[in-house]
């Protein structure tokens, strides 16, 4: 089995916990993740921006209207030149989880980039869109060292 199998297998293994404990979730694989840098758009955003399936964004977005979804979890596989990962947006307080699947190259450089520009200013931020560009959910996060093999 491959890392993206065993990923996509853990995102549902998730999601099924979550839901016998009664918790509302949507579980979606990004289609693709990447890191845009500084400077790369319109504004100084920067993070990773994960593209979702339209259904899944739909329901993301009804979410994200009654729940916070200020915590967040990422559980993350490392190979030779991959990472892996599951990320939890969650509402603890409404039982509510968003939970992405998403991989990247680890081997270029917007991923240093980025992981050095969240080292700088104390935070990575993720944006979830739909394939043409629309965001549907962001999230700011005050510990990038999860998203990243070796904090950076």
């Amino acid at each position: 089995m491959n890392g993206w199998q065993r990923t996509i297998e853990e995102l549902y293994a998730l999601e099924s916990t979550l839901r016998s404990e009664g918790w509302e979730t949507v579980a979606t694989q990004a289609g693709d993740a990447s890191f845009v840098p500084i400077g790369a758009g319109d504004d100084d955003w920067f993070g990773l921006s994960l593209i979702v399936p339209g259904d899944d964004a739909d329901r993301i977005e009804r979410i994200v209207e009654h729940a916070t979804l200020d915590e967040y979890d990422v559980f993350r596989r490392v190979t030779d030149g991959r990472t892996y990962l599951v990320i939890r947006y969650a509402d603890g307080d409404a039982d509510v989880a968003v939970l992405v699947a998403a991989t990247y190259d680890r081997r270029g450089t917007a991923a240093r980039t980025v992981a050095g520009s969240a080292a700088d200013r104390g935070t990575l931020y993720t944006r979830l869109r739909r394939l043409d560009g629309t965001p549907v959910a962001e999230f700011t996060h005050e510990d990038h060292e999860p998203f990243f093999p070796g904090g950076k």
